[in-house]
């Protein structure tokens, strides 16, 4: 092989070089480009065992986990015969640390197929990354619980109401 030779090789081996990083450059582009388009607006919370009764609470309730966004989420949905339900929850953000007392998040409470979001909950922090909040459920049936935070929400999906409405 003569020196034109080797130089010609070696250009054609820079140019490939060249090509193959921009085309792999111009895929990652690509995929945060997508990510943006599909990523989900909700997250299922889910069931994770059951909540044994306590005193208030005759019906016991659910265990939810989860992750919104940066969250993991871990809560309790605990109700009683009358229908009346309480949720409590903690926010853990990726470092271990607890989510802030003022936390830019809305609660709401709605049956499946309901007009999204639901009816708003008020609720109220406990300290330490955990939350309250509580409704009354109008009639036996499915239900879901949101925690909606700007672009995204977390749906736990139970069933409840008064006891006695066939739930």
């Amino acid at each position: 092989m003569s020196r034109a030779d080797d130089a010609a090789a070696a250009a054609r081996r820079a140019r490939l070089t060249a090509l193959t990083v921009g085309l792999a450059v111009l895929l990652l582009v690509g995929a945060f480009v997508l990510m943006v388009i599909f990523v989900q607006d909700e997250v299922p919370l889910n069931a994770a065992g059951p909540v044994s009764p306590t005193e208030g609470y005759d019906r016991g309730g659910l265990v939810f986990i989860g992750t919104i966004n940066v969250w993991e989420v871990r809560g309790r949905m605990l109700e009683d015969s009358s229908g009346q339900v309480a949720f409590v929850f903690d926010l853990t953000g990726p470092s271990g640390q607890p989510a802030p007392d003022m936390l830019d998040m809305q609660l709401y409470l709605a049956a499946p197929g309901a007009e999204p979001p639901g009816q708003p909950l008020r609720w109220a922090a406990l300290g330490s990354g955990r939350y309250t909040a509580g409704a009354q459920l109008p009639v036996a049936g499915r239900w879901e619980f949101r925690i909606a935070f700007p672009g995204i929400a977390g749906v736990f999906a139970f069933a409840g109401g008064p006891a006695g409405n066939g739930s």
